[in-house]
């Protein structure tokens, strides 16, 4: 696949106003950062995902409101504990890297980013709560490779409520684990395969992992590919 050069990338948002100054402020550095910390990816999220997200904001939000009652009253406990355990939620479970391409402090090469998705697929692979994992995004639709691409990917889980809570923690695991790394990693987690229909019709995905033929069968029409043949 080809490299390109690209030190920031443009963020275009599901609903734009026609103001050109709104537009201008939204998609400023400052903008795109704000926007993400408030929504956190909560609109691309399915159930399981967004509700140990949200469980796991309700936690921290208690444990800082603890810390802070000693220092302060109430109402003051109540608001910085929201906010720090909001920004924590958002830093670890989140896709800080990913937005990093809209900020301009995301840069990686395409060894690297080849690397980290079979190291990803290794252990998604091993991953026994999970029944599939694909990558999408523009990788899968021949643009190409550059220094600002994202490994999009989607993990599916398998029924039952204790892989949802396993797939969750896993997931949450490796946004955290992709901060650390400096990786943009824009993973999500599914319960089944309907949020694939939000997926482009013109990407061809790479899969992971699928230990029960899902994803072959549901790509089976219009194609699919996998890692081991791509990179």
């Amino acid at each position: 696949m080809g490299i390109g050069r690209k030190k920031q990338k443009k963020k275009r948002f599901a609903w734009m106003p026609e103001n050109a100054l709104l537009q201008s402020l939204m998609t400023s550095s400052a903008g795109v950062l704000a926007i993400n910390w408030i929504f956190q990816g909560f609109l691309g999220m399915d159930k399981t995902d967004r509700y140990f997200k949200i469980g796991i904001g309700i936690l921290l939000t208690v444990v800082f409101y603890v810390f802070f009652n000693y220092f302060f009253s109430w109402g003051i406990a109540v608001i910085f504990a929201v906010l720090v355990a909001h920004s924590l939620n958002w830093t670890l479970n989140g896709h800080l890297f990913v937005v990093g391409r809209y900020v301009g402090f995301t840069h990686n090469t395409e060894e690297q980013f080849w690397r980290y998705t079979h190291a990803l697929a290794a252990r998604v692979e091993a991953c026994q709560a999970m029944n599939g994992a694909a990558v999408f995004g523009a990788v899968t639709r021949g643009a190409g490779f550059n220094e600002t691409s994202d490994l999009d990917v989607r993990f599916i889980r398998q029924a039952g409520w204790q892989n949802g809570l396993y797939a969750a923690v896993f997931t949450a695991i490796e946004r955290t684990r992709a901060l650390f790394h400096g990786f943009p990693l824009d993973v999500y987690l599914l319960d089944d395969l309907r949020l694939l229909q939000r997926m482009r019709l013109d990407e061809m995905p790479i899969l992971l992992s699928d230990p029960n033929n899902v994803l072959q069968n549901y790509y089976a029409e219009t194609g699919y590919q996998w890692l081991k043949h791509v990179s």
